[in-house]
């Protein structure tokens, strides 16, 4: 299956369908309540989905925190995929703070699989320099371009590509020893304006999670993880 990655991340401010870099997302269910709201194809677990940090300092290159934009919860139509129950389990039994358990499918595909920085981002059109821009699809791209290196690497070495990557990911990070992508354990991300959730979603923590999923890229030691 040819892997695909997905900028996700999705809507904040109900009744508006899901549109982009706005957390957990919110929707108005039967009865006026409440509930997060998943994005698609984000949320499929046929694709590699990629949340957002920023630096905690703004302004210097250092400790990563998620972003408070960055996508992620639980699908509402598909079913948890066997590559991910470990970690994800992992995070729901531990988390110290985790939303009411009404406004989410603990029992869905739960995503992001990894992030990237996703803040303050210089783009060029045109020869004209735009500063500040941000969102995940920044980051989306950036893990593209570094899984397509790596397909390179494995293709000059007489091995395939990839492909769809998620097991293989999780396998990696699930061995306990891996040092292929740095753990993002702090920041939380929107979700619904309300008394009971007051615009917060889930929080980033150790491990996996559903705002950076299992972090950011150490190029050199992914590298070497994904070329066994």
């Amino acid at each position: 299956m040819k892997q695909v990655i997905w900028a996700q991340t999705k809507a904040c401010f109900d009744p508006l369908p899901p549109l982009g870099d706005s957390g957990a997302g919110c929707r108005t269910a039967a009865g006026g309540k409440h509930v997060f709201q998943p994005s698609f194809p984000a949320s499929s677990p046929y694709v590699t989905t990629v949340g957002g940090t920023a630096f905690q300092q703004p302004f210097l290159v250092g400790t990563e925190v998620a972003h408070y934009i960055s996508g992620g919860g639980f699908s509402n139509v598909f079913p948890m995929p066997d590559y991910q129950v470990t970690a994800v389990k992992r995070f729901l039994s531990t988390s110290p703070r985790l939303p009411p358990a009404s406004y989410y499918n603990s029992t869905g595909r739960a995503y992001p699989d990894l992030a990237a920085l996703s803040d303050n981002y210089w783009v060029v059109t045109n020869r004209i320099p735009m500063p500040w821009v941000s969102g995940t699809s920044a980051s989306t791209p950036v893990v593209g371009g570094i899984i397509a290196l790596i397909n390179d690497w494995r293709l000059q070495r007489g091995l395939p590509a990839l492909g769809f990557l998620n097991p293989a990911l999780y396998r990696l990070q699930e061995g306990g020893n891996s040092t292929a992508l740095y753990d993002v354990t702090h920041g939380c991300h929107l979700s619904c304006l309300d008394a009971a959730v007051q615009g917060q979603g889930f929080c980033a923590g150790p491990a996996w999670d559903p705002v950076t999923g299992w972090g950011t890229p150490n190029f050199p030691q992914l590298l070497r993880g994904l070329l066994g």
